[in-house]
């Protein structure tokens, strides 16, 4: 029963709760959870002190505990705001050449307002030069804050409102400096990063079709598809999220790719290996390529990343917009990556090879013979090269 007592005086209080937040790191979730204690703690130190007076001088002296706390965490919020800015990140191009329009950084037309870090900024810096210039007289405030506080003048009094002043103050700096470095900070760079609605409805959307498009007899690791080709609808959806997108800054692109990235590695990890799997992962790989217009100029970047779901999107990339001179890390990838990733690899030679000039046609074999000679002979991934060969054999006979 006191417990319950307790905790909901807690919430009360302080309404934040580390558990709240999964995504925080357990060393800070430790951190802050140690800090409620503290207060908590506090609190219970304050009822002790009180309890053969009268409880609403202890009331009293919660309300100072939590005004102080209020005002500490009033301070940690402006030490810890971050500051805004529209440039997202570098956009990297594969091109060689100058940038172009379409390849140059995308900035947002919208500019964050940045008041309050200024008015944060100033109040730092004014407090620590008055801090510095004033130290000596640092104590005697400190004491006299205290007998203002003090709910008589004894010295019990008078040292109850010292450690709430020190106490409470201290906490609520370091529980919102915490909280507003990495919580406040995690929305903010969200909501900065967020498409708008239409987008997202079109990423759905291209989701579905990706698995529509699929082969519903599959049973492996590999997304057969239905047809031969990219569908058309995929294409338009991609050229039209481009079009949606034009303003937006680049790192927003790449955010969202990062973000697919992670669910494609969530569910390949916690999903059993079947055809449930694939569709999940193929309805990623949908949205990637609805998205690879938009993200081209990030092609280098993602072929060189990590984590194999930024590469995948450089395969998706390479599917939509095939590129004749990326048939050797295509093959690499259809050696190295898993079935699912190599699957959608050949897939992307297969829509080089009906763009790639008749005079490159023995380099292209050469690395088409390479991928073949990667997988197994009975599997999706050979059937879809041996497609890539015949349709390069038809347009440029011997």
């Amino acid at each position: 029963m006191f417990r319950a007592i307790l905790t909901s005086l807690g919430l009360l209080l302080f309404p934040f709760r580390p558990e709240y937040f999964p995504e925080l790191e357990s060393e800070l979730r430790y951190t802050l959870s140690f800090l409620l204690n503290m207060a908590y703690d506090g609190v219970l130190a304050i009822l002790a002190f009180h309890i053969t007076t009268d409880w609403k001088r202890a009331a009293l002296s919660i309300l100072t505990a939590v005004a102080l706390f209020a005002a500490g965490s009033l301070v940690g919020f402006i030490l810890a705001l971050p500051r805004l800015s529209t440039d997202t990140g570098a956009q990297t191009s594969s091109s060689a050449t100058a940038p172009t329009d379409s390849t140059a950084r995308r900035v947002s037309p919208i500019g964050f307002n940045n008041n309050l870090v200024d008015i944060s900024d100033w109040i730092t810096k004014s407090v620590l030069a008055l801090s510095i210039a004033n130290y000596r007289d640092l104590i005697p405030a400190l004491k006299s804050a205290a007998r203002y506080l003090a709910l008589d003048d004894s010295a019990p009094a008078r040292a109850e409102a010292m450690v709430i002043i020190i106490g409470y103050t201290s906490i609520g700096v370091l529980y919102a400096y915490i909280t507003t470095r990495t919580v406040v900070t995690s929305l903010l760079v969200h909501s900065a990063t967020a498409l708008n609605p239409e987008v997202t409805k079109s990423l759905d959307a291209a989701g579905r079709v990706a698995i529509r498009d699929l082969d519903p007899t599959q049973q492996g690791d590999e997304p057969r598809r239905q047809t031969d080709t990219i569908s058309s609808a995929e294409k338009n959806t991609a050229t039209a999220i481009a079009s949606q997108t034009a303003g937006v800054p680049i790192g927003t692109i790449k955010a969202q790719l990062e973000q697919l990235s992670r669910t494609y590695a969530d569910v390949r990890t916690n999903q059993k290996p079947g055809p449930e799997r694939t569709v999940a992962m193929e309805e990623i790989a949908g949205k990637m390529r609805a998205l690879s217009v938009a993200a081209a100029p990030l092609l280098t970047e993602l072929k060189s990343a990590d984590p194999a779901g930024l590469r995948l999107a450089a395969i998706a990339i390479l599917e939509m917009k095939p590129d004749p001179a990326e048939a050797e890390w295509l093959t690499e990838r259809l050696a190295t990556e898993s079935p699912f990733v190599g699957y959608h690899a050949a897939l992307a030679l297969r829509e080089s090879a009906a763009i790639v000039s008749c005079a490159d046609k023995q380099a292209f074999l050469r690395a088409i013979e390479k991928a073949r000679a990667s997988v197994p002979q009975v599997s999706d991934r050979a059937k879809v090269i041996a497609d890539a060969t015949n349709k390069l054999a038809q347009r440029c006979p011997d």
